[in-house]
């Protein structure tokens, strides 16, 4: 079995993005999100905070998709229906 912090990080390499939110009445915020790894998003002040943060969700739910007997991580696809 491979050590669980190897596995963090190749999720995290994998499938971390993060996006930049500027609402117009606060300041801006980094949010991270690993899309295969279900309910794993994060936000941040900077993107480096906001990993930070992600690498913790990730493990959290990974956890938990054990612990309920499901898969770790899920396949996503990207569907482009034409107007």
């Amino acid at each position: 079995m491979r050590d669980p912090l190897e596995r963090l990080r190749d999720i995290l390499e994998a499938a971390a993005a993060i996006q930049r939110h500027v609402p117009s009445n606060r300041e801006a915020f980094e949010v991270a999100e690993c899309p295969s790894v279900p309910g794993a998003v994060s936000q941040g002040r900077t993107q480096e905070e906001a990993l930070e943060i992600i690498k913790h969700a990730i493990k959290l739910c990974l956890e938990a998709r054990r612990e309920l007997g499901l898969p770790e991580t899920v396949i996503r696809r990207t569907i482009v229906i034409p107007a």
